[in-house]
């Protein structure tokens, strides 16, 4: 019997916690198993990309989609996610983060450094600064250092939009809601539907660009994060695996001054 039925819940018996630890052991050799095969694969198959959402989808997916042009045979699973994707348990290949990882036994690189500009619509940036609302944040991400900083220039003026998701924020700004402090990358290099090939937004409300200017008259904002690329040793040898992550390291300093 691996657990006892008490009305409260299930807890596991002596024998159950003993049998989880040998299940625990297994599954770690399987999945080790796996990444030995992935690192004698040649350059096909998948390579799965784990990154946060915005950085996926606006920096990330137009380039790595041009690069994967060149491998015909791979296919690059891009996933944006807000967690640290668990690269022991094989639940990606690669792992872009915006923090040095801490998990022992990882390979990283630094790529590079992520940094924030104050910006808003054209028609919002020529207000008169004592009337800006800004955008930011809710409480769920508000010790994030972007968003203290940006508190802290705001100095009790109002918050007119929040949210707990960056894509959010920007296309907020884009329609002329208020002042928001964003990725250089969505502001300096802004990505549209037109510039992966496909259609310009059909949206009216929106322009077909995302236009935004940086309110240089404002304090420079002295946040930064370092942009960092992660692999577990197991598979960095993997042609694909390494492919992939070069690219992503090419985008990466080729974007340098506009991250």
């Amino acid at each position: 019997r691996l657990f006892d039925r008490l009305p409260r819940g299930w807890p596991p018996t002596d024998e159950g916690l003993h049998l989880a630890e040998h299940a625990a052991r297994v599954e770690a050799d399987v999945h080790a198993f796996a990444r030995a095969a992935q690192g004698a694969a040649a350059l096909d198959g998948v390579v799965r990309v784990s990154a946060s959402p915005v950085f996926a989808s606006h920096f990330l997916a137009p380039r790595l989609a041009r690069a994967q042009r060149a491998w015909p045979a791979l296919r690059i699973d891009l996933m944006g996610e807000m967690h640290a994707a668990n690269l022991y348990a094989r639940e990606a290949d690669l792992a872009v983060r915006l923090s040095r990882p801490s998990e022992p036994g990882l390979a990283a690189r630094r790529l590079g450094t992520m940094r924030f500009a104050l910006c808003a619509s054209p028609e919002r940036a020529a207000e008169p600064p004592d009337t800006w609302a800004f955008l930011g944040y809710d409480d769920a991400l508000a010790q994030m250092p972007q968003q203290q900083w940006l508190e802290r220039f705001a100095a009790g003026r109002r918050f007119a939009f929040v949210a707990n998701d960056l894509a959010a924020l920007h296309r907020a700004c884009v329609a002329g809601a208020g002042i928001a402090l964003l990725p250089r990358f969505l502001v300096d290099a802004p990505v549209t539907d037109a510039d992966a090939g496909g259609p310009a937004s059909a949206d009216p409300s929106l322009p077909a660009t995302a236009a935004l200017v940086e309110l240089t008259a404002a304090p420079r904002c002295d946040v930064e994060r370092e942009i960092w690329l992660v692999v577990h040793p197991d598979v960095r040898r993997s042609p694909r695996v390494q492919r992939v992550a070069d690219a992503i390291a090419d985008a990466v300093r080729a974007a340098d001054g506009h991250l």
